[in-house]
């Protein structure tokens, strides 16, 4: 391997150095020529159909996660067998049409004509068919399958029509977008038949109004058809200011994820599979076929989403457009960050600034109530702060000198023009979205330290007057028992008293705080393993979070 090859795209235009140590050019990460040549996978069959030819028992699913099983236990066979327990396609509802699809042929850019919007029978009924040869209809040499809101029956219609060489891929598509994880990279088989994997997951928050999933009118129809289960985390303690004579809305973050897979054969054959989950746009989703495809032909592609993608003008290099699926979620993904730390920001600073918030120099006994208001804004940013930095680290790893954006170099070398362009400047667009990603993960993380700060502050501000008090407390009731008038007092009124009675007065003093505080312990241990018995989730966020948990039946 050469010297450091820099993130910047800049690097693609040099030809790496091999160095004195030509041993490292088999580590070195290129896009192999053979996927530049046409290739048709030689199975175009559905995998679960081709194994029960040769004997194959179970259900469908059983036979797709059956590919995968060995002796050691998989999460991910568990919790696809878990998310789909109990359903069937026969049972799908059919009101529910989340799916598009788009197949087209390479050479002459011509599509099979599908309705924009599927159902998961519509969707299965229309996989179902080959992918080429198929008289009267053009090849499906690219082949797009977009999911909005995966649920059990849509993973039913996949797994009942994928081909063989791209189960792994769906497989591993499925999990981490149900388990929430995060990836950005390419994938090549090192034995077998080559094909390739190019995988983009992330995981986010999303800030929106609790009444957009709790008022939702197709709530009932969500939970019926097993959606998805994502946890909502109320931050109504943080007070988000309201406007006069308005009450404000109660503010939750929702779990969201973005993932797409694209897989083939050659850089013109190849199956891309994405998975977005939108629940709170679903209220304003047309159903109407139409309303979706402006005037002129215009029909918006909904992988890439950036409002000027026309999917009848179609990208059909497998990396041009996985690239520009990347550079246009990130910039959404950056949207929902910037907004979500933005309103944090102003919300403390608000809370900070506002006159009746307690302090302890103000208000004494609103000291607790700002030591807890303290302690539940460092958990938020801090449970925020580690999903946005694994988030940046899958970046710096894709970017890196000996990262997977090596596969993407030729890209920015060889190609002609405009593909180079197009490239290129999506690369740039992506660094410096993930650049603004890292600022806000800054900030982040001094709000963390701030109010660690603060908390510190306050704990020993705390301290001191509590010692104060406990010292004037045991001088005032040594000064009133020996002013008492009681004939029972038996100790003489003398400095050599007086001190010792003080002394006594404040050990008491003390062992009753010690005591207190370690009441207080005990209880605040009970909730806390309560509160981690439970997943982290608060009883009153579990009631937010009440879609229906997939690993149920």
């Amino acid at each position: 391997m050469g010297t450091d090859m820099p993130t910047s795209t800049a690097a693609f235009d040099t030809k790496e150095s091999t160095g004195s140590a030509d041993s490292f050019d088999c580590f070195r990460k290129i896009w192999d020529p053979e996927f530049s040549m046409q290739r048709w996978p030689p199975e175009d069959r559905p995998f679960v159909e081709f194994a029960r030819s040769v004997d194959a028992e179970g259900s469908d699913v059983d036979i797709f996660l059956r590919e995968d099983q060995g002796p050691v236990p998989s999460h991910e066979a568990e919790d696809i067998a878990a998310f789909c327990h109990g359903r069937s396609l026969y049972k799908a509802p059919h009101g529910h049409r989340g799916a598009w699809l788009d197949d087209r042929e390479t050479a002459s850019g011509a599509c099979r004509e599908y309705p924009y919007r599927l159902s998961a029978v519509q969707l299965y009924a229309r996989l179902k068919r080959q992918r080429f040869g198929l008289d009267g209809l053009p090849d499906a040499d690219r082949r797009l399958i977009y999911i909005s809101d995966l649920d059990p029956y849509y993973v039913l219609a996949l797994i009942a029509t994928v081909g063989y060489h791209q189960v792994e891929s769906l497989r591993s598509a499925v999990w981490k977008h149900l388990a929430l994880q995060s990836s950005l990279g390419v994938k090549l088989p090192s034995r077998g038949y080559l094909i390739f994997e190019l995988e983009f997951h992330v995981p986010y928050f999303a800030l929106r109004s609790t009444s957009l999933w709790h008022d939702h009118p197709h709530r009932n129809g969500e939970e019926k058809r097993g959606r998805l289960s994502r946890t909502w985390t109320d931050i109504s303690f943080l007070n988000v200011s309201e406007e006069k004579g308005e009450r404000a809305p109660r503010n939750s973050i929702q779990e969201a994820q973005i993932s797409v897979v694209i897989c083939g054969s050659s850089s013109q054959q190849w199956i891309a599979y994405a998975f977005v989950d939108n629940i709170w746009e679903a209220e304003d989703r047309p159903e109407d076929d139409a309303s979706l495809c402006g005037d002129h032909g215009f029909c918006e592609d909904p992988l890439i989403n950036n409002g000027s993608t026309d999917a009848n003008r179609p990208l059909c290099d497998a990396r041009e457009y996985f690239l520009a699926i990347v550079e246009s979620r990130v910039r959404q993904v950056l949207k929902e960050w910037r907004y979500l730390v933005q309103t944090i920001e102003r919300t403390i600073a608000s809370k900070f600034n506002d006159r009746s918030f307690p302090s302890t120099k103000e208000k004494r006994g609103g000291t607790e109530a700002v030591m807890n208001w303290i302690i539940c804004t460092i958990k938020l940013l801090r449970k925020l702060n580690d999903r946005l930095t694994e988030t940046i680290l899958v970046w710096d790893t894709f970017s890196a000198a000996e990262g997977d954006i090596s596969y993407f170099s030729d890209l920015c070398s060889t190609y002609p023009d405009p593909t180079r362009g197009h490239v290129r400047r999506s690369l740039i667009a992506t660094k410096s979205s993930f650049e603004e990603l890292k600022a806000l993960n800054r900030r982040l993380g001094l709000r963390i330290n701030f109010d660690n700060n603060c908390l510190a502050l306050d704990s020993n501000e705390t301290a001191e007057s509590t010692d104060l008090n406990m010292v004037i407390t045991s001088i005032a009731l040594a000064l009133a028992y020996f002013g008492s008038t009681s004939h029972s007092l038996r100790l003489e009124r003398n400095p050599k008293n007086v001190i010792g009675v003080i002394i006594g007065m404040i050990i008491s003093v003390r062992l009753l705080a010690f005591l207190r505080t370690r009441l207080k312990r005990r209880g605040f241990s009970k909730h806390t393993l309560e509160y981690y018995r439970d997943g982290g989730t608060s009883k009153e966020q579990q009631q937010l979070s009440s879609v229906p948990n997939r690993r149920k039946a």
